[in-house]
């Protein structure tokens, strides 16, 4: 347990804007976030379609922002451009090193503008 404390904080301690437990401040889309949403594009549109999502695809997948929450593992809150005026928030989270296990998108908000602000939210669609 000493080991898992231990490096929650010096995770904490490396990542600027991240606070163990809090959401971190936002920040400009890098290509790391870019990377962490690429591979679930489909996963996430065949989840809104089945909650209801009338858009036949995701035309465009860019990170615009995101957040960080540092709670054993990390979840991101993150703002993905979908269409030309079409923007949802995905909140990712992503298991520790050690469990070997890939990130998943575990919540969605549909219907977000450019000017949406990206916030903390938890199963507006269940995933």
């Amino acid at each position: 347990m000493a080991r898992l404390v231990s490096w929650i904080l010096l995770v904490s301690l490396l990542t600027p804007g991240a606070a163990v437990g809090g959401l971190g401040a936002a920040q400009e889309a890098t290509a790391e976030i870019q990377n962490l949403i690429e591979p679930l594009r489909a996963s996430a549109l065949a989840k809104a379609q089945k909650r209801g999502y009338s858009g036949a695809d995701f035309e465009i997948w860019k990170a615009v922002s995101f957040k960080t929450q540092v709670v054993a593992g990390r979840t991101y809150f993150v703002k993905v451009q979908v269409g030309s005026d079409s923007f949802v928030h995905l909140r990712i989270f992503e298991p520790l090193p050690h469990t070997k296990m890939k990130p998943e998108v575990v919540a969605m908000e549909l219907g977000h503008s450019e000017d949406s602000e990206l916030s903390s939210f938890f199963n507006q669609i269940e995933l």
